[in-house]
């Protein structure tokens, strides 16, 4: 019991020390970075909401997430398919959602193919003119296609590719009448990771690892604004979680992710002239996006995004979840804390997740 009371104690420390750390940041000009279909970024399932998305090195648990597809490969079961529901900033919108399907299949003991579909409605908006009368009904929407392959090459050790097809409906509105502004794009993600039984504290436990590079293809256009285009949201993730057991088949679970965009600094995706920054292909985007922040190197720090969370599973039956997500406020202080629950039953499971901002800017 002294083990877990030395692990619960170092959770805490860290945790508080993200959140003291979002008083800092190098000066009071923000520096947002903004791309096209940020929805990419978000792990719809309740499990890793729940963990505030340090979710891309835990090991799955009878079910499938679009995050890090290599993970797949260790499960035991042939098959299985899971689907998930978020309300999306509904204090703007009641019926904004981001609905996700995911799925996979056992070809057979090291190959894994799976699929997923993300589906984000922006709500619906009624179009009105001067007069004050309702000239028209916008539904903006944007959606993801994933199909995946993932490989077993060790006992420890996995890889996975997924292709992406993106679109991306938007409308640029005036007064009188909306055009739709339609894009199209595809991606490509490479993710790696690695889990070993390992002793630590005086006990057993299972250290995981993970590398994503993600949504890393060429930029969205659309065609109604002179064919401008943006960069997709490309991402660069490390994870690491470990898993304590005790006696009483119960688990312990601390997961960290860090992430960066893979994008210039100062980048924009509203529909305004293209800006030099813009002009960048994606490779030199991606290979500038390491050291051309304003600041220097401290400001790239400052785009390392931290999750951290932490899961204790009953019998593998009752889960309850926390986490916390810091982001820098100059680089768009989405910083928020989430909890959550999970119950399951042989191959059927139920997880529920609350997310809640920790800023007066970001309210959940």
């Amino acid at each position: 019991m002294y083990r877990w009371y030395l692990v619960l104690l170092f959770y805490l420390s860290f945790t508080g020390f993200q959140v003291c750390a979002q008083s800092g940041g190098i000066n009071g000009n923000p520096g947002y970075i903004t791309t096209a279909v940020p929805f990419l970024l978000v792990a719809p399932d309740a499990r890793t909401s729940a963990m505030a998305g340090a979710g891309s090195a835990i090991s799955l648990q009878n079910t499938v997430t679009n995050l890090n597809w290599a993970r797949t490969a260790f499960l035991d079961e042939k098959m299985g398919f899971a689907i998930s529901y978020m309300p999306w900033l509904n204090r703007l919108a009641r019926d904004r959602k981001l609905i996700s399907a995911d799925g996979f299949l056992k070809i057979d003991d090291r190959n894994v193919l799976g699929a997923s579909l993300k589906y984000l409605s922006y709500g619906q908006f009624e179009l009105s003119g001067v007069d004050q009368q309702i000239s028209g009904i916008l539904k903006p929407n944007e959606l993801a296609l994933n199909m995946s392959f993932s490989r077993k090459l060790s006992p420890e050790f996995s890889l996975a590719t997924t292709l992406a097809f993106i679109s991306s409906s938007l409308y640029s509105a005036n007064t009188n009448s909306a055009q739709l502004d339609k894009g199209n794009s595809v991606a490509v993600d490479v993710s790696l990771f690695y889990h070993n039984e390992i002793h630590l504290f005086n006990g057993p436990a299972i250290f995981g690892l993970a590398l994503c590079i993600e949504n890393i293809g060429p930029k969205m256009s659309y065609e109604n604004q002179n064919n401008s285009s943006f960069y997709l949201p490309s991402n660069l993730r490390l994870g690491s979680s470990v898993t304590f057991f005790d006696r009483n088949s119960d688990k312990f679970t601390f997961a960290l992710d860090l992430s960066k965009l893979l994008v210039p600094s100062g980048s924009t995706a509203s529909f305004a002239a293209e800006t030099d920054i813009n002009q960048k292909s994606v490779l030199k985007g991606i290979l500038t996006s390491f050291s051309d922040a304003p600041n220097g190197f401290p400001e790239e720090l400052e785009e390392v995004q931290l999750a951290t969370g932490c899961e204790y599973s009953i019998k593998n039956k009752f889960a309850l979840r926390a986490g916390y997500s810091y982001q820098n406020p100059n680089k768009g202080n989405n910083s928020y804390f989430a909890f959550g629950f999970g119950v399951k039953h042989k191959n059927l499971g139920f997880d529920i997740a609350y997310l809640t901002g920790n800023t007066a800017v970001n309210s959940f």
